[in-house]
Order: structure tokens, then C-alpha cells, then sequence
């Protein structure tokens, strides 16, 4: 299994992909995978198994965002409908444009090395970190419940977006764990939930709201202490790097919920 950069040729591969993860939601085009492909390439990624078919991929871009500034713009002013002309050459975080993986993927580990690999391409470009917008497809249905205990019910309320993005329960073990399934995952990767963003996406799952998330580049102040370039990439793709990725794999795995059924992606595909 492996993670390289997505090719022209494998574009009728992750049409098909698009089809099944995102069967109730916008698809990528092959005109979008071109434009992503021409304009940043290295941030391009698909998953491979030993048979050599793809299973899945993650698309990235570089953007100017800072974690104590509100945020406020949709995935479609972000993303350029997904067509990444917005990409910024000089920004100073990646943005998770999407990720899909096929539901045979998440037993091949498919999710985990994507995430492993943006990361790997985060740290060698000296980046901050990573900012996803997930969803919370269950929120509809947590304002429906409400309403019928005589609660309030105006879904586009940040307050209520806010309450339902911070609710946690009680598993069967007595144990903490965030109300939201997805939210639950996000965390389950190493990702920072940051705050509710109005008007991210139609979807009335969702309530169209999305929630903003960051991955922390740990190497970002370690990078002034290496003598080049060359030497930080070998550090990254590298040895250490693969000691990196084993200790990050190694904590993700931990308390890990099972994945099936549940929904994935940036912004989420249906599963």
C-alpha cells in the first residue's frame, strides 16, 4: 500500500470514487481534478493498494488562515468551487479541500495514510498545519428532538450550532465522548475542533453549517534548526519520517471507534 500524487491517468479512477462517496452531494468533475492537478500538483494525493487500484484520495491547497480570527468564509469561496484558482503560493497553511474514500478503503487503512501523507506534505512545505471543515449530519436531527421536548428549533442559530458541536455523552463504559459521531472521529485523528462556520456547504443534514478543525504542524519550529532543504526532506520522507508516521498511526489507533457507517471527508462524503 501506498500514498503518491494523483496522475492524469488516474482521473476516470476518482470519478468513480466521487460517484459512491458523494451519491447525495456535489462531485468533483474531471475538469476539477485537471485544474487541481495543474495547479498544485504535490498537494494531490491518492491511496494505493498492493494491486495498484486506488481506493482513495485527498485533495490539498495552500491558504493565508489564523486559528484566532474568526472563521467565516464558505467552502466555496475557500476552494473556488473546488477548481483550487484560489490556491495562494504563499500561504501559510493547507486547506483540506476534499477527501473520499471508498468504504472498501477504510479496511485497507486508506483514511489514516491519507491523512499520514498531507501531513508529510505539510511538514516538508514548512507550513503551519492543516484546517478542515467538517459537518455535523446529525445536528437536524438533534434540532427535531429538541423541538418536540418544546426546545427552540432555529437550526441557523450559531448559539445552537455551537451547543450541539460541544455536547458530549456517556459511552457504555462511563467514558466522555462527543455527541456528534463525526466530530468523535475528527478528534480520534488528532484534529482540533474549533468552532461551528454558518453557511459552509447546503446541507440540510447539517443545517449548512460546517465546523472548522486544524492539524498543528509539531515540526514547524524545528524546521529553522535544519541545515537545508534537501536535509529536511530526507528528515520528513525519510527514516525519522516513517518513525513520525508509525508514532502517529500508534496514537490515532487508540480508544479508534469503528469506522463503518460513518461518513468521511473535506467537507464529509456520504458513505
Amino acid at each position: 500500500m501506498t500514498v503518491r500524487t494523483i496522475e492524469g491517468r488516474d482521473i476516470g479512477r476518482l470519478l468513480w470514487i466521487e460517484s459512491i462517496a458523494w451519491r447525495n452531494g456535489v462531485q468533483f468533475g474531471e475538469a476539477h481534478f485537471r485544474s487541481q492537478i495543474g495547479i498544485f500538483p504535490e498537494g494531490q494525493l491518492c491511496f494505493e493498494n498492493e494491486q495498484g487500484a486506488v481506493w482513495g484520495f485527498v485533495n490539498l491547497m495552500r491558504f493565508r488562515f489564523s486559528p484566532r480570527r474568526r472563521f467565516g468564509r464558505s467552502w466555496g469561496e475557500i476552494t473556488a468551487d473546488g477548481y483550487i484558482t484560489s490556491h495562494d503560493t504563499r500561504g501559510n497553511w493547507l486547506f483540506g479541500v476534499n477527501l473520499s474514500v471508498h468504504p472498501h478503503g477504510y479496511f485497507s487503512g486508506a483514511t489514516e495514510a491519507l491523512l499520514v501523507a498531507a501531513a508529510k506534505v505539510c511538514a516538508s512545505l514548512h507550513l503551519k498545519g492543516i484546517v478542515l471543515g467538517g459537518r455535523m449530519p446529525g445536528y437536524a436531527r438533534w434540532l427535531r428532538r429538541r423541538a418536540r421536548a418544546g426546545g427552540p428549533l432555529d437550526g441557523s442559530d450559531i448559539t445552537q450550532a455551537r451547543a450541539y458541536m460541544e455536547t458530549r455523552v456517556e459511552d457504555e463504559n462511563g467514558a466522555a465522548r462527543r455527541l456528534e459521531p463525526q466530530l468523535e472521529l475528527y478528534e480520534s485523528f488528532g484534529l482540533r475542533i474549533l468552532a461551528p462556520i454558518p453557511g459552509y456547504m447546503p446541507d440540510e443534514k447539517s443545517g449548512n453549517f460546517g465546523v472548522a478543525m486544524t492539524w498543528a504542524n509539531f515540526l514547524y519550529f524545528p524546521y529553522y534548526l535544519c541545515p537545508s532543504r534537501r536535509v529536511w526532506d530526507a528528515v520528513i520522507y525519510g527514516p525519522v519520517g516513517r518513525m513520525i508516521e508509525r508514532a502517529y498511526l500508534g496514537a490515532m489507533s487508540r480508544d479508534r471507534r469503528d469506522p463503518r457507517g460513518a461518513e468521511t471527508g473535506l467537507p464529509d462524503p456520504e458513505i
